[in-house]
Parts: structure tokens; C-alpha cells; sequence
């Protein structure tokens, strides 16, 4: 995790260079949900690995707080769309032979996706296997026959079930080999995907945490109109992420977004350019990603995220805010006067 951390903080400074040469926290409704959402983008928010421990409902941290009906009642109510929910398969599946899936965790998956649908909300299956990226070799096998029976399970179900190939996948300068495989297990998984399901709409990651900059190293596939490709965006990494877990963090405490000209427009030559690729490689582009620390200042917060918000809907971008109920905030303590935007 650090030696990882490491990385993206190089690539978020690098990235903001980069940006000149081509573009959870709360928000304060005003009105009823319906008058401020309408004309939005797909809107969406971010559930983490909710089915990895017993269901607690005051659990306070990202992951493990079991599946509750409720939970998609109050995304539901709250205005959302789109739920992109973190699925750990590869924890719950065998790590030899036939590498299945425990039968108990696919029942609780394909509940949770009931909810969802039941509630006319979309959901994103997005797979969360951060050993790939240590052990790429090895674990590339597995990968795919997880795929094999996801792609299985869920082939005739309705097309708002949406497949996420792989959360965040790393990238390593020094390494163009490592690199080149990550295109080779996208390209193969999309086909295993295609077998049984040969219109549902697929994300495929760039490879660097999905930074905006790792759209450039993404391969689209030709005559496949049923893709997606999604960015990631936390930055500036000093306000997003201060007295975090990141290493160091507890120096940037107090960092403040005011929101000035060019704060602003650093964000938005980034998200121009992501415009620009998009409509360039005739992709549509999933801001899959994007939050404050819950300790940040709470007016630079909503400041951030509505600025965010309005940028990923210039720009034709559904979106989906990180995250539902963690330390980026928690939806199910408040009102539907606060909604992640």
C-alpha cells in the first residue's frame, strides 16, 4: 500500500503538468431534489466491499458493513441513479483448481444487484483485486475464470447491470513488460465478457490507478459500441486526502479550495481534455471516482465537489461520488438535504 501510495502521488503531480498541454463530500441542495438534478448526467455514488465482513450497522470505516434493503432505499431517495459497488470475488473463490466463487457470496452479490434494479438504479460491478497488481503473473489465470463465471452468472440479466473490469490497476514506469500485460488481460477479458454477453456495456480501466493521464495508454477495441472507460479524479491530492492514511498527509491538514479562477481552471483543462480523447476514440467517459477526506474544511469541500460535478456534466460524464458510507463521508447519518454531487 505505500509503496503503491508512492506512486500515485507522483503520477497526480506529474499529471498536473501534463494537463496544460492537452482538460465526498456533501452538497447543499437548495429546493427539491427533483429541480437540481434534472438535466444531470448519470449521477451515481460508490459502495465498497460491503459483503467482506458480519453486517454492522455502525461499522464507521469503508468496508464490511454487510447488505441492507435500506441502504438502496436511501441512495434511492436521495436522487441517485447509478450504484458502483466494489466486489472482492477473488477473496471469496477458491485459489486453486477451478477457482469458484463460494455459492453464498454469489447469492448475496446477485442480491444486492435485486436491490438495485428493483429500485430502477444502475449498477456497476466493479471488481476490487488489488493482488493483481503484485502478482500479476500468477494471479492472471484466475482472473479470468472469476470473469468466466460472473460473466456466466449474470449474462440475462438487464443491460443496467454494468460490468467494471478491474479497480484501479497500477503502473510501473520501469516496467514496459508488466505494462504491456495489462492491455493483453483487458482484451482477453473483454472476450470472455463478449461470450455471454455481447452487449453489455464494459468499463475498461487505464492502467495507473486510473488516473486521467492513463487514458492514454487505454486500447479501444474496434467495433465494440458497448464500452466505457473511466478516470479517477482526487486532485489536488494535498486537499482531497489530507490528514488521511497517506503518508505525510497529516501536513497538508488544513488545505483549503477556494475555488479561485485558477484552481479552477487547472480541473477544468483536465477534464477538457479528457473531452477531447473521448470524443476522439468515440468513447463514453465514467467518472468513476472522486471525493474529499471527511476532515477537510466543509465549505472547500462542497465547493470542490459541486465544481467536480458541474465539470463531469460540461463534459458528458456520468459519475458515481466515493463514497456511500466511509471516512469520505456517510449518507445514511443525514438528511436528504446533503447529497454527494
Amino acid at each position: 500500500m505505500k509503496k503503491k501510495m508512492i506512486r500515485f502521488l507522483i503520477l497526480y503531480f506529474i499529471f498536473a503538468q501534463f494537463s496544460l498541454l492537452i482538460n465526498f463530500q456533501p452538497l447543499l441542495i437548495q429546493g427539491s431534489i427533483e429541480e437540481n438534478l434534472e438535466n444531470y448526467s448519470k449521477k451515481g455514488i460508490n459502495m465498497s466491499a460491503i459483503l467482506d465482513k458480519p453486517a454492522i450497522w455502525e461499522y464507521d470505516y469503508e468496508y464490511g458493513w454487510g447488505l441492507h434493503e435500506g441502504y438502496f432505499d436511501q441512495i434511492k431517495e436521495a436522487g441517485f441513479e447509478l450504484i458502483r459497488m466494489g466486489m472482492t470475488f477473488s477473496t471469496h473463490a477458491e485459489t486453486n483448481g477451478s477457482f469458484l466463487i463460494a455459492p453464498e457470496f454469489f447469492d448475496q452479490t446477485d442480491l444486492a444487484i435485486k436491490y438495485a434494479l428493483d429500485r430502477n438504479i444502475t449498477m456497476v460491478l466493479n471488481f476490487v483485486y488489488p493482488e493483481m497488481e503484485e502478482n500479476m503473473m500468477k494471479l492472471t489465470p484466475r482472473f479470468y475464470a472469476l470473469w468466466e463465471q460472473i460473466s456466466l452468472r449474470y449474462k440475462d440479466y438487464s443491460p443496467t447491470l454494468i460490468f467494471e473490469i478491474i479497480n484501479e490497476p497500477g503502473f510501473d514506469g520501469n516496467n514496459a513488460t508488466l505494462n504491456s500485460l495489462w492491455n493483453e488481460i483487458f482484451s482477453k477479458t473483454l472476450y470472455i465478457i463478449r461470450k455471454n454477453n455481447p452487449t453489455r456495456t464494459v468499463i475498461l480501466p487505464g492502467f495507473g490507478w486510473e488516473l486521467p493521464i492513463a487514458l492514454t495508454r487505454v486500447n479501444i477495441p474496434n467495433n465494440d459500441s458497448n464500452i466505457m472507460v473511466t478516470i479517477h479524479y482526487y486532485d489536488p491530492f494535498q486537499f482531497t486526502h489530507q490528514d488521511s492514511w497517506v503518508e505525510g498527509s497529516q501536513a497538508w491538514a488544513g488545505t483549503l479550495w477556494e475555488g479561485n479562477k485558477e484552481e479552477k481552471e487547472m480541473i477544468s483543462d483536465i477534464f477538457t481534455a479528457v473531452k477531447n480523447w473521448a470524443d476522439l476514440n468515440n468513447v463514453k467517459i465514467f467518472l468513476g471516482e472522486f471525493g474529499v477526506i471527511n476532515n477537510a474544511d466543509p465549505a472547500s469541500k462542497v465547493r470542490w465537489t459541486k465544481f467536480i460535478r458541474e465539470e463531469a456534466e460540461r463534459c458528458n460524464m456520468d459519475w458515481a461520488y466515493y463514497s456511500y458510507r466511509n471516512f469520505f463521508y456517510d449518507i445514511s447519518r443525514k438528511k436528504h438535504s446533503i447529497i454527494y454531487c
